[in-house]
């Protein structure tokens, strides 16, 4: 299946609600992202002016053009050249509420023994600014509470960053870190060992009943999704019930939905909305496509509008639009009342659930993917003949 990150587990998805209250015009009950869009635009076509340096060179030994730590005994140098740091400038935690003025001591004082370092020939000058980033990197004058993290990267290489706490250089799902040994990165990170996986996509086991996520700390891992049945109809693996995308009626759970949405209607004084076998097509290929290409939003992969599906799945008053049409959709639910909740909470759902112009619907859900499941209900005013 796609796998995804954990944080899909925990928090259900309801989408940006579509209506149409006219023939030709539609309400986007969402926060705007056109306009977002629009203003991100604008800041990326700022023409970033450049400008050409150049300087003329003396020829100097092949050594010291070599950068640091790619010549015999730098390793040594360096320990030698932070020694004189924490004797000279002192390594101690800043007990200061305003320890930025400590820490700005301290690193003038860095950098003066790291100069020295080299007119001395202690250490080489391109080894000077590698010294100085270890200081400036360290804990050295910082409030007691903050810590070296050692961080492993693809190359099996390490790195480190100065976090606030020690308990933020715990394993997480993004990144994995472990508490360094000294104040600095310098040989804080010797001995930590890389992560048994990097991506997400390499903790996929096959399964489309299976969301699966890396945790850099502790592997992958993997947790059934519920409600799955493998081996369903459509691409994918499983569309929960084994209906594929020419579905005409309802599984057992897309009926209980039906349901819930008419009891709704009834308690805002509405008639019911029937069945209806065209709009569940086209709500079951949305569903599916959602799933299949790892994507939630009205708008299909391939450009298509729900009306413009629900044409093309043979609801022919959906050509155009020639009637009143809505859709909503909601993900990671596994049941009909979760997601009726999920759409109870927004009044953009309500208000196309309550819609008195509706008198027919069709509904999809598939199983899998990223979000584990994907619900669709298309709704419409005309109840023509594809929909029985």
């Amino acid at each position: 299946m796609i796998p995804i990150g954990r944080d899909a587990l925990r928090r259900n998805y309801v989408d940006p609600a579509w209506a149409f209250p006219m023939l030709f015009s539609r309400n986007r009950l969402d926060a705007g992202g056109g306009e977002w869009g629009m203003r991100r635009g604008v800041r990326a076509g700022r023409v970033v002016g450049f400008m050409a340096v150049i300087g003329l060179a003396a020829a100097v030994p092949a050594a010291a053009e070599t950068k640091c730590g790619s010549v015999g005994g730098d390793s040594q140098d360096l320990a030698a050249g932070w020694q004189k740091i924490e004797a000279t400038c002192g390594c101690a935690a800043s007990q200061n509420v305003r320890w930025k003025q400590d820490f700005k001591s301290f690193a003038l004082c860095a950098r003066a023994v790291a100069l020295q370092a080299v007119l001395d020939g202690d250490i080489r000058s391109k080894c000077r600014a590698t010294l100085v980033s270890a200081a400036k990197g360290s804990t050295c004058s910082r409030p007691p509470e903050w810590a070296t993290c050692c961080f492993t990267n693809r190359k099996d290489k390490t790195s480190c960053r100065l976090k606030k706490s020690e308990a933020q250089c715990a394993p997480s799902a993004n990144k994995f870190a472990e508490l360094g040994s000294t104040e600095t990165c310098l040989d804080a990170c010797d001995n930590v060992s890389g992560p048994s996986c990097w991506e997400d996509t390499e903790c996929d086991d096959a399964n489309a009943c299976t969301i699966d996520w890396c945790e850099r700390a502790d592997g992958c891992h993997h947790v059934a999704i519920q409600g799955c049945v493998p081996g369903g109809g459509g691409s994918g693996g499983t569309s929960c019930t084994g209906n594929g995308s020419s579905t005409q009626g309802l599984s057992a759970g897309e009926q209980n939905l039906l349901q819930l949405v008419n009891n709704y209607r009834s308690s805002r004084g509405r008639s019911a909305v029937k069945n209806c076998s065209s709009l569940n097509r086209g709500a079951q290929d949305h569903a599916n496509d959602m799933r299949n290409r790892g994507y939630f939003a009205h708008l299909g992969a391939n450009g298509s509008e729900f009306w413009e599906r629900a044409c093309a799945s043979g609801y022919t008053a959906g050509c155009g639009p020639q009637t009143w049409m809505g859709e909503i959709i909601a993900a990671s639910d596994s049941t009909a009342s979760g997601i009726m909740n999920q759409w109870l909470n927004s009044p953009g759902h309500e208000f196309i659930m309550e819609n008195s112009s509706y008198s027919v619907a069709g509904i999809g859900h598939a199983c899998g993917g990223s979000l584990g499941h994907y619900w669709v209900m298309d709704f419409a005013g005309a109840n023509e003949s594809s929909c029985n």
